[in-house]
Parts: C-alpha cells; structure tokens; sequence
C-alpha cells in the first residue's frame, strides 16, 4: 500500500481531462463573445456549460479527496508531536530515579490516604500516573497502609466507602495498618447502621493495625457497642499506638459512653493519647504505657489519671490546668515533659504538684502562634521550686509561643546546668519585636574566655541552638558574637575553659522581606565544621 506522500505525489503531476477547458473549445467560446449568438451558436454554449458543471464537480472531487489527505497527514503530524512529548519525558530525571529511592518519596507523600468522594486518595492518584508509578504503587503494600476516615463527609454513598476501604485493606496485604476514624461533627440523626459495614472490614484486618486514631462524639458512642468494634478484643496483638478522644458536642451530656473494653488486652501498646473524661468508661492496659497525652481537662482530674500510668516516661499536656486543687501529687520517672498551654495555670499546675527526679527533656508552647490577652505575664516561681523539688538535670528545653522576657528565660535556663539543646520561638504574629532573643539574652549565653571556669558561663554544654524570631528586632552583632565564643573545635582548648562547642545553629527570621543577608557572616563557619541553617518567613504566610 502506497504512503499518502506517494499519494499526493501523484496526484500533482497528472492531468484532469477536463472537457470545458480545452484550447480549442477555449477559443471558440471567445470569438462568440464579437458576434451575434445564432440558435446553434446558442446550442454551443449550452453544452459548454453542462461540461463546465461536469468539470466542476470533478474538480470539486478532487479539492475534497486532497483535503483529507492534508487532514490524515495533520492527523498523523499531531499524534507524531504527542509521542514525542510523550517519549521526552523518559529523558527526565524522575525517570533515571532508581525504584528504592521513588518508594522513599511515595511513602512520605501516602503518610495519609484520606478517603474522600470529591478526590482519590493518594495512593490511588499515584497509581494513575504512568504504568510504571502504577506498577510500583501496586506492589507496594505500605503504601496503602494508612487510611483517614472523615465520617462527616460521607452522609450518603457509604457503599462506596466500604468498596475503597476494602481495596486498601486488600493492597495493604500484611502490613501493619495506621488507622484514622474521625466522627466529629456528623449530626444527632446520622445514619449509623450505613458504617457498619465500613468498620467490619477493618475489624477483620483488627490482627494488623498498628496505630489508631478514634475521635468520636456522642451519636457515635453506640457504634462502640457493635459487634464491628466488641469483636477486635483480644485480636489487637500488634497496636502499639492509640488515641481516643471525644470531641464537643452540643448534646454530649445527654449520651453517655459505656464502659469500654475492648482496648484492653494489646500486648504491644504503648503509647496512648485520649480525653480524661472517659477515663471512666474504659479498660486499658495502664502499665505498659511509656507515652503519654491528655487533652483538655481540670489539673485534678488530669494528675489523678497519671498516677494510673507507673511506667510513663514521656507526658504530654495539652492545656491541663486550672479547677480545685489537686489531690494527687505526680511522682513518677518521666523523662519527657511537653505543655500546651493558654493560661498560665496550664503551665504552673503540673510542676505546683509533681516532682520529676528522672525529667530530661521539656517543651513548652503556647497554644497559639499570637499573643493571647489570657496570657501576658509569665510565673516562674513554681518552676523555680519544682528543679528544686526534683532534682532533675534537664538537657533540652523548647519555648515556644509563651510570654516570658529574655531575662526569666535566663533565670529558667540557670536551672538547667547542663543544657544540651535550645529552642527558642518568638510569636508569629501580634508583635513584631523579640520578647525573648533581646540582646541581654544573647549576651547573657557569650561565653568569656577569660572566665577561670565555666561556672562563669550560662549552659556550658550548650551544643544545639535553634531561634526562630523576628528578624527587624534581632541583635545579629549580639548573635555573631555568641556563635564565635561558642564556637571552640579544639577539644583541649574547649575543656580548658570548660566549655563545650557549638555544633549546630538555626534562625529562622520573621520579616516583611528576606532579610537572610544580615546573617551572612554566620555562613562562614559552615567551612570550619558547624552545621548553619538560616531560613526566613514572611509575615504574610505565618498568619
């Protein structure tokens, strides 16, 4: 079969025998045009014309059968251009990135596959890119894994519901399962019955789920009665983290939650997230808890609880505080302290009553990233007397968020001798001057080399620094300075004054505009060894 080029070729060179264009009929229909038309001249003319319309028609045919010709080679022409593009993009890096190194990125980004009607999830969105992503996603279990359920979005179509949770449990095949299910603001009359089958599929995979995240609400607390949840107990061997937590609820008072069992017998749990309020209603394996968080609740109800965890090392608060006084005083070997707070009694309750002999690490933030009129003095007098109390050698300490002046966070800092690492986070937003990284704070963390000992210097240990401030109020001289007497790589020198070095720096600056220049001279040292980070934030993305 010949190409359409050929086609095309051929049909140029040839000649239509057209018959009204003939020379000699050509001339004879001029000379009509000087002489007076006879009958049969009249006749002439009229068969000229009936071969004239013939002609035209041919003529006509062959424009039409030329244009699809043209038609087919554009045709061709643009799906020749399509798979060029097409074929370019092997050329691209993403295509020379080995399979190991495209699973790493594909399982930071399916760390949450929420399962939505307007959108798919992300595992699935991988899976439709090229049949070589789709190939990987596939046969990569992990990767569907992780599922987020908001039931609130799904008030109809949950069979559709029960068909994407059972491909992802199916793809998942043995992996551990990481699970979301989150009730919050579905309405009073929510059709219930319609998620049973939802929750059955995922009780019957109950043998691998691996960490949980169940935010209910009152309508939701009899789901918890149903044969899809009271079956997984005792079929829970791999849950090691879990978190259960009821949110606000106009009518929450007028649907208690039962007792609640089921979480009871996990041999691997260990870490623990929920609502003091329920404390009552369930069963849980208190002394194999090594991590814990509590939201939301009056110190004494709070403290009390603790006490039910012997073996907790690591506590978080989340705005705990104020209500009578407690009863229980906490005395137990956690290791890690985190508070957020937005009163000062959310910060002052825990070290007023508990003594922490084995606290190394502690963070507190303000539950706010701007100033807030129900916190503007900080107290630091029970911290004070808590170090006292404890006796406990702290090594990282995080502020964030909270109101307190460069000269109290001297004072805490002084508490902590042996301080490793520091963070120190201005507020976003409300101010645009540094609170704390004054330049009598930085002043205060140079160290001075002609000191006989470091008991003249504030945190001689001091190795990891991170601020993060407002960059049109810092002192970058003051800063400068700091980093140069901290910054002491010869080891014999460094224990000559007894001082350690500083091994890692990171400021981020807020500013209306990259004002990342003022800190130039810090780069330097990256050459001698230390490890500078430098960053900035505008105004506008932090509010």
């Amino acid at each position: 079969m010949s190409s359409p080029l050929l086609s095309i070729k051929y049909s140029s060179k040839r000649e239509l025998p057209f018959k009204s264009l003939s020379a000699s009929r050509s001339a004879a229909m001029q000379r009509l045009f000087r002489n007076t038309i006879s009958p049969k001249e009249k006749l002439t003319v009229v068969q000229w014309l009936l071969d004239a319309e013939e002609d035209l028609k041919a003529q006509h045919a062959e424009i039409c059968r030329l244009k699809t010709v043209i038609l087919t080679l554009e045709n061709k022409r643009d799906g020749l251009k399509r798979w060029m593009d097409k074929y370019r993009t092997l050329l691209s890096p993403i295509h020379r990135l080995p399979p190991e190194i495209l699973l790493k990125i594909f399982a930071f980004y399916c760390e949450d596959n929420f399962l939505e009607k307007s959108k798919p999830p992300r595992a699935i969105r991988l899976a439709t890119v090229c049949g070589r992503w789709r190939d990987l996603v596939v046969s990569t279990p992990e990767l569907w894994a992780s599922l987020t359920i908001k039931f609130s979005k799904w008030t109809k179509d949950h069979k559709t519901l029960a068909l994407m949770t059972k491909l992802f449990m199916d793809r998942s095949k043995a992996s551990g399962l990481r699970l979301t299910l989150d009730f919050a603001g579905i309405p009073l009359d929510y059709d219930l019955a319609s998620v049973v089958p939802v929750l059955d599929i995922l009780a019957q995979n109950s043998t691998r789920w691996h960490e949980v995240s169940l935010a209910v609400v009152p309508p939701a607390f009899s789901l918890l009665e149903k044969p899809a949840i009271t079956t997984i107990r005792g079929r829970l061997p791999k849950l090691r983290k879990l978190s259960l937590v009821t949110c606000p609820y106009k009518d929450a008072d007028s649907v208690p939650l039962r007792s609640l069992d089921v979480f009871n017998s996990c041999p691997s749990l260990h870490t623990l997230h929920f609502s003091p309020q329920i404390a009552d209603s369930i069963s849980l394996p208190w002394h194999q808890i090594k991590s814990l968080a509590l939201d939301v609740a009056f110190s004494a109800t709070a403290f009390q609880l603790v006490s039910y965890f012997p073996h907790v090392e690591r506590l978080d608060l989340d705005r705990i505080g104020g209500g009578g006084e407690p009863t229980t005083h906490v005395i137990c070997d956690i290791k890690h302290l985190s508070i957020i707070a937005e009163e000062q009694h959310d910060v002052s309750s825990i070290f007023q009553y508990s003594t922490l002999r084995c606290l190394s690490s502690l963070d507190i933030s303000g539950a706010f990233a701007t100033t807030d009129d129900r916190w503007t003095e900080w107290e630091g007098s029970t911290i004070k007397d808590f170090f006292i109390r404890s006796s406990c050698i702290v090594t990282s300490l995080s502020l964030k968020w909270v109101p307190i002046t460069g000269e109290q966070a001297i004072s805490l800092i002084r508490l902590m001798p042996l301080l490793h690492d520091l963070h120190i986070e201005e507020y976003k937003t409300g101010v645009t001057c540094n609170k704390i990284v004054t330049p009598t704070f930085l002043g205060n963390l140079w160290v001075d080399h002609g000191s006989c000992s470091s008991s003249g210097s504030l945190s001689p240990r001091l190795a990891e620094l991170t601020l993060v401030v407002h960059g049109g109020d810092l002192d970058t001289a003051s800063l400068l300075k700091l980093v140069t007497s901290r910054w002491l790589p010869d080891p014999h020198y460094s224990a000559e004054i007894g001082v350690d070095c500083l091994r890692s720096i990171s400021v981020a600056l807020l500013a209306e505009s990259d004002c990342t220049q003022t800190l130039a001279p810090l780069l330097d040292f990256r050459g001698a060894g230390l490890r500078v980070n430098i960053s900035y934030s505008s105004y506008s993305k932090v509010i």
